[in-house]
């Protein structure tokens, strides 16, 4: 899931250190911090009856480069709204990796590949 995200970049278990902390146990912090680069962006949608949904099979991670993305509309799922909140979305699609360009490049390759269609 996209709470991944900033241990993917950074190498470092965010949430094993906060409960850690909140527990009292001590906890080393990370001697190296990782640079590397991520994306994650979420699908909006309309008011409609969701027709297709297709592209999320083309998420496949490859070489250093880790891409995840799921739906969280299915086929006939009725959209009642415009997005109004964080909770309106169809989905999403992340990626990270060592190098800048080779993230955004294969990111948005995949990002413009993913479509809803509606009734």
């Amino acid at each position: 899931s996209f709470e991944s995200l900033v241990p993917a970049i950074s190498k470092v278990n965010v949430t094993k250190i906060l409960i850690m902390q909140a527990i009292g146990l001590k906890f080393r912090t990370p001697l190296k911090i990782f640079n590397n680069y991520g994306i994650i962006k979420f699908f909006t949608g309309r008011k409609g009856r969701i027709r297709l949904i297709q592209g999320f099979d083309k998420i496949k991670s490859k070489d250093n480069l880790l891409l995840e993305g799921y739906s969280f509309v299915e086929v006939g799922d009725y959209i009642t709204d415009s997005p109004k909140t964080d909770g309106d979305r169809l989905g999403y699609l992340m990626a990270s990796g060592s190098f800048k360009s080779d993230v955004k490049t294969y990111f948005n390759k995949v990002f413009n590949e993913i479509k809803f269609e509606y009734e």
